[in-house]
C-alpha cells in the first residue's frame, strides 16, 4: 500500500470557498489526531519509525458483482409480487416494477457521490446524524404515524411514505462501527468500567436499546429482532468479550419472550404461524398464505409466480431479498 504524501492537497467534499476551507482544516486535524482516520498498516512488531496512512483503494469488483446480482434478483421479485396488483388496479403489470427501478436509479445516483468522494469523517457524521434523525422519526411515528395491519410503523412526508425503522438499521450499524473502532484499544483492555465494559458493552447496548425500545412500541417484532441481531453482530466483530455477548443474548431472548406475553399483536402473529389453517385468510394469514403459495408453486425461487400472477406476497423472504 502506498504511503500518503502529506503535501498532497485533498479535494473537499463540500462546495464553496468557506466550506472548502473548513473541510480542509477539519480533515487536516483528523489526520493528525483521529485514531480512526490514521491507521497503521504495519504490525506492532515491525521496526518502522513512520506511520503510514491508509489510502483509498480501487473498486471491490466481487462485491460490486454481488450487489448487482442482488439488485437484479430483487427487481425480478418486485415484479413477481406486484404484477397482478399492477394489472388489476393500475392497468399496467409493470407499474410497480417501473417505480422500483426508478427508486433504484435514484438511490444509485444519491449514493455514488458519497462512495466516490466521502471521507471517513463524513461517514461518522452521517452515522450520528442518521441515528439522531431515526430517533426523531421513530418518535414521530408513534405520535402521528399511519397505522396498518395493527401496527404503527409508517409516516407520510409529502408524497413519500417512509418506515423509520429501516433508516435506524443503517444508523445503528454506523454508530456502533464508530464506537467499536474509536475505542478499540479500550475494548481490548482488562479494565472493566473504564475499558471493555463501558466501551464494549454499555455504550453499544445503549445505542441498540434506544432504537429497539422505540421499534417495540411500534409493534414491529421482526424489526426489533433484526436490529438487535445487527447490533450484536457489530459488537461481536468489534471485540466485545464472549461472556458479555452470552449475557446480552440471554437478556435479549427474555425481552422477546416478555413482548410475546404482553403484546396482543405479537401473539396474533405467532398464533397465525402455529395454526395457519385456523387463521383468517383475508386478514392476519394473508401475507403468510400468499408467501406459501408463491413458494409452493415455484419452489425456493418462486419462479412460477412470475407467470401465474399471484397477488402481492408482501414481506416474504424472497421479496425482501
Amino acid at each position: 500500500m502506498a504511503q500518503k504524501d502529506p503535501k498532497d492537497k485533498k479535494k473537499g467534499f463540500f462546495l464553496g470557498r468557506g466550506a472548502q476551507k473548513l473541510n480542509d482544516m477539519y480533515e487536516k486535524d483528523l489526520e493528525k489526531n483521529d485514531p480512526i482516520y490514521l491507521q497503521p498498516i504495519h504490525s506492532p512488531n515491525d521496526d518502522l519509525h513512520e506511520e503510514k496512512l491508509l489510502v483509498r483503494g480501487g473498486i471491490d469488483v466481487y462485491f460490486l458483482i454481488i450487489v448487482i446480482a442482488i439488485a437484479i434478483f430483487g427487481a425480478v421479485m418486485a415484479y413477481s409480487a406486484s404484477s397482478f396488483t399492477g394489472e388489476k388496479y393500475m392497468g399496467d403489470s409493470l407499474y410497480y416494477l417501473k417505480r422500483h427501478l426508478g427508486f433504484m436509479a435514484l438511490g444509485v445516483m444519491l449514493a455514488a457521490p458519497f462512495v466516490i468522494l466521502a471521507r471517513p469523517w463524513l461517514w461518522r457524521v452521517l452515522g450520528l446524524m442518521g441515528y439522531a434523525g431515526s430517533v426523531v422519526l421513530l418518535i414521530a411515528v408513534l405520535l402521528v404515524g399511519d397505522t396498518g395491519g395493527g401496527a404503527q410503523r409508517w409516516i407520510a412526508i409529502g408524497p413519500i411514505t417512509i418506515q423509520p425503522s429501516e433508516i435506524s438499521k443503517v444508523a445503528v450499524v454506523l454508530v456502533l462501527a464508530l464506537i467499536m473502532s474509536k475505542y478499540e484499544k479500550k475494548i481490548e483492555t482488562s479494565q472493566r468500567f473504564g475499558g471493555h465494559f463501558r466501551y464494549g458493552v454499555l455504550y453499544p447496548v445503549a445505542v441498540i436499546g434506544v432504537i429497539c425500545g422505540l421499534v417495540m412500541l411500534e409493534k414491529h417484532l421482526s424489526g426489533l429482532i433484526i436490529i438487535g441481531l445487527l447490533g450484536l453482530l457489530i459488537m461481536f466483530i468489534g471485540g466485545t468479550q464472549k461472556k458479555w455477548m452470552a449475557m446480552i443474548c440471554g437478556a435479549g431472548a427474555i425481552v422477546v419472550f416478555v413482548v410475546l406475553l404482553v403484546s396482543d399483536y405479537a401473539q396474533e402473529r405467532v398464533m397465525t404461524w402455529l395454526f395457519i389453517e385456523k387463521a383468517d385468510p383475508q386478514g392476519s394469514a394473508w401475507q403468510t398464505l400468499q408467501g406459501m403459495m408463491a413458494i409452493g408453486s415455484g419452489m425456493n425461487f418462486c419462479i412460477n409466480q412470475i407467470f401465474l400472477g399471484f397477488p402481492a406476497i408482501g414481506e416474504t423472504a424472497s421479496g425482501v431479498f
